[in-house]
């Protein structure tokens, strides 16, 4: 049973990293939009792994290990390799740098969190978590894509590739998107409708959608910070 438990969250761990490694190809050959889902796809995979060990009531240490292994490819090396691709291939060695950005700030979130989440768990996230901060950074050129068929401007979206990676090495607190179950709507029944909310609109805009929806949840950490909310309770960090 055990075994059986740990195979089935681990499971999905590997698909988020098989559509992290498939993005990457589809990258190398120009086909963009297509690895933008399969980011989205790995953060789908990301979340649903995390939520069966929850169900299953299994989590090791060897699980947590796998899924940063996992994370670093998918939300630290894809969109990086993403944003050099659309937006500074023609900048030579200063481009290779200005991509670095997702992976080496995303490398140092992972690293932060297998050292942190090892000694307490909180209920909120210390900085931007991974998954939402490669969400960000793909939902920004499908949203230009999908309202002019153009993925913008390079100098547009470095600013915002810059603060999304700052703030996942940051101590701004985000909370948890919650699931969206009758027992968190009873506990949280705003958060639970906003995120049913979003979900709906995911399906039913994906493209336009998925822009407004992460950059919401990343203002929503910073006006969370800036107005002293939950601030007593992050004296440690908090970690994803």
């Amino acid at each position: 049973m055990k075994l059986r438990n740990s195979l089935i969250p681990n499971g999905f761990t590997l698909l988020n990293m098989a559509a992290g490694f498939t993005a990457l190809i589809l990258i190398s050959h120009a086909h963009y939009i297509s690895a933008m889902w399969l980011i989205v796809l790995a953060a789908l995979f990301d979340w649903v792994d995390g939520a069966l060990a929850r169900a299953l009531h299994f989590t090791s240490d060897f699980g947590a290990q796998l899924d940063s292994l996992a994370d670093l490819i998918s939300f630290g090396a894809a969109p990086a390799f993403l944003a050099n691709a659309l937006y500074f291939q023609t900048h030579d060695i200063m481009g290779i740098a200005l991509s670095l950005c997702p992976l080496l700030f995303g490398a140092l979130r992972l690293a932060r969190y297998n050292v942190l989440n090892a000694r307490e768990h909180r209920p909120y996230f210390t900085g931007l978590p991974i998954p939402m901060g490669a969400l960000a950074l793909a939902a920004f050129p499908l949203f230009l894509l999908a309202v002019s068929g153009d993925p913008g401007h390079g100098k547009y979206f470095f600013p915002y590739m810059l603060i999304v990676s700052l703030l996942m090495v940051s101590h701004v607190p985000y909370q948890r998107i919650p699931r969206i179950r009758s027992r968190d709507l009873r506990r949280h029944p705003v958060r639970t409708v906003l995120a049913a909310a979003g979900a709906l609109l995911l399906v039913a805009f994906p493209a336009r959608s998925l822009f407004f929806l992460s950059t919401f949840y990343i203002l929503s950490g910073i006006i969370r910070w800036m107005t002293g909310i939950e601030r007593e309770r992050i004296v440690k960090p908090l970690t994803h």
